[in-house]
């Protein structure tokens, strides 16, 4: 299964960060800081590629964490495997199904 690394410019500056993922691609949107919660009204659905709006969603904000909306928005799908017991889950999945 191929991996792609993104190359983020300043993981210290997360509006610089946003537009470099988007540039990639990727359509993203902001998290409060230190969680998974959207700091936005509409969660992933505000989530975008473009800069202007990227620059928008990001403003005034140095401690905003990103998020990339998956599926139709980016072209991509993700797996969250919790901890170890989730590694050893998909193991287990993958010797049984392939």
């Amino acid at each position: 299964m191929p991996v792609e690394t993104l190359m983020i410019s300043n993981p210290e500056r997360p509006t610089e960060s946003a537009l470099a993922l988007a540039q990639q691609g990727w359509a993203v949107f902001p998290l409060h800081p230190g969680t998974k919660k959207p700091a936005t009204k509409h969660g992933f659905k505000d989530a975008s590629k473009d800069l202007q709006r990227i620059k928008i969603l990001f403003a005034g904000r140095s401690d905003y964490n990103i998020a990339v909306a998956t599926g139709g928005a980016s072209g991509v799908w993700a797996l969250d495997l919790d901890g170890l017991a989730g590694e050893h889950q998909l193991r287990s999945l993958e010797r049984h199904y392939g």
